[in-house]
């Protein structure tokens, strides 16, 4: 049975009706997202991945490391072809991979036309999983909302996504509670456990 979090993520992503020339799928080898959507007409789709990915369904046509810079002459030099040559962008279920997220968002900004929209999921509560020595971090709405300023995007929309009571799932604020952790009062988000954005470049 997927998680409850993969339940809402492809929940949304079947509310996305995709229609572009051109569409790149960060860390996409193992998922790739246009049979995840509710309509595809695109006529070039592209899937940037490690030259191993973990899990490979569909080989990646660009190879390197997102964490690190783009420019590594032995692997990308053909790399300017693809400068801001993309009308959209996926980045799903990899951001907690990233150990060094400023790099990587500048990277996918590279690739990104002005203008062009970035579907980016991150987890905030989330146990550790495989493979367990590149999972590294987890992200806040406002450390989310932080990196993509940072990189040249701005938020468009932003879903949470949450602890559904009627599900079965623990209450995070009974959970908390008991903890004798501190929250903050007034803050409306502390069920969510992760975030579905919309960003678009502004630069």
């Amino acid at each position: 049975m997927s998680s409850l979090g993969r339940q809402q993520l492809e929940s949304w992503t079947r509310t996305l009706d995709i229609k572009c020339d051109k569409v790149i799928d960060f860390g996409g080898s193992q998922l790739p997202i246009s049979n995840r959507v509710k309509s595809w007409d695109v006529k070039e789709y592209v899937i940037q991945d490690l030259e191993v990915p973990h899990i490979c369904k569909q080989e990646p046509e660009i190879c390197f490391d997102l964490n690190k810079s783009i420019w590594d002459p032995l692997k990308n030099t053909n790399i300017n072809t693809f400068k801001e040559k993309f009308d959209l962008a996926f980045a799903l279920e990899i951001s907690e991979y990233l150990w060094n997220p400023i790099q990587a968002l500048k990277n996918m900004n590279f690739f990104l036309k002005e203008g062009g929209l970035l579907y980016f999921s991150t987890h905030f509560n989330y146990p550790v999983h495989n493979i367990v020595e590149f999972d590294y971090l987890r992200y806040t709405r406002a450390g989310v909302k932080k990196i993509l300023e940072m990189t040249g995007f701005e938020i468009v929309d932003i879903t949470p996504r949450t602890c559904q009571m009627n599900t079965g799932y623990p209450d995070l604020m009974n959970f908390y509670s008991k903890q004798g952790m501190k929250f903050a009062k007034g803050y409306a988000g502390h069920q969510e456990t992760g975030f579905l954005v919309t960003a678009k470049k502004i630069k």
